[in-house]
């Protein structure tokens, strides 16, 4: 019962055998099964072969711009090549001796003998190229990420002095110090990248400073234009609103002058004449 839950879990049993026992691991060992782990190793040993090149590669790329790296492993790649290549000829002769013959000899070997000899090479074979192959691909992730942090310095750097350029602030004096100091860190190395990344942090800090905080010239520019439209645009509605009402006013008061003045002319005209109106 807690073997098939282990196995429903996706648990693995590992059975270790000790002391040599021939027969039983001739009766253990389902047919195929030493191929298919002869095929394992050949595989990993590939992968080794090519990890370590590629390690050997990031190394020599990165050694004369940065200090601290991980020197690369030693190498097991063509051994372990040379023996898989070892191996297989002997499963071929392994295979070979346990075939039936015919007529039977006198003295076979015992069963399943030559296949468990086989398998304990092939074990110290998988268990040395295993180890190798973890440790070169630890080295690989970790010159990787130091060619990474590397070149997002080197971009950030770049980005940050095309944007300083861009707002005509390429000749600050601080700024323009900063930078040569960054840039003299990520290519006359070997420097540490803690080291690049501060400068290249301090760069950008003052960058930061002269546009965002300080508004370069032409945000200056931008800024005092708009305001100068608003501020024209603001004026012109206010003159125009009071001259609508001055209009207003004017028009107003001379409507209500006029019936006045109508009124007083035929009052004169009627004394003149002697005339009496009665309303």
């Amino acid at each position: 019962v807690l073997l098939r839950r282990l196995a429903d879990r996706g648990a693995r049993l590992l059975l270790v055998l000790h002391g040599p026992a021939p027969v039983l691991t001739g009766e253990l060992l389902p047919a195929g099964r030493a191929a298919q782990w002869l095929a394992r190793l050949t595989d990993r040993a590939d992968r080794l072969s090519g990890t370590e090149r590629t390690v050997r590669d990031l190394f020599r790329r990165l050694e004369p711009r940065v200090t601290g790296l991980p020197g690369p492993p030693a190498r097991h790649g063509d051994r372990a090549q040379l023996w898989t290549a070892q191996l297989a000829a002997e499963l071929e002769r392994t295979r070979a001796q346990e075939a039936p013959r015919e007529p039977p000899q006198e003295d076979p070997p015992p069963p399943g003998s030559g296949t468990a000899a086989f398998l304990q090479m092939l074990s110290y074979a998988e268990q040395s190229v295993l180890g190798a192959l973890l440790r070169a691909e630890d080295v690989e992730q970790r010159l990787r990420a130091a060619l990474d942090r590397m070149l997002d310095l080197r971009g950030l750097l770049a980005a940050e002095q095309a944007r300083l350029a861009d707002h005509r602030r390429a000749e600050d004096t601080v700024a323009a110090g900063q930078y040569r100091r960054a840039q003299q860190l990520l290519t006359e190395g070997p420097s540490s990248l803690d080291d690049v990344e501060r400068a290249v942090t301090a760069f950008v800090a003052t960058v930061h400073a002269r546009l965002d905080d300080d508004h370069g010239p032409d945000t200056g520019k931008a800024v005092g234009e708009a305001a100068g439209k608003a501020i024209g645009q603001a004026a012109g509605q206010a003159i125009g609103q009071a001259a609508g009402q001055a209009a207003g006013q004017a028009a107003g008061q001379a409507a209500g002058k006029a019936p006045r003045e109508a009124a007083g002319g035929d009052a004169a005209a009627a004394a003149a004449t002697g005339e009496e109106r009665t309303p």
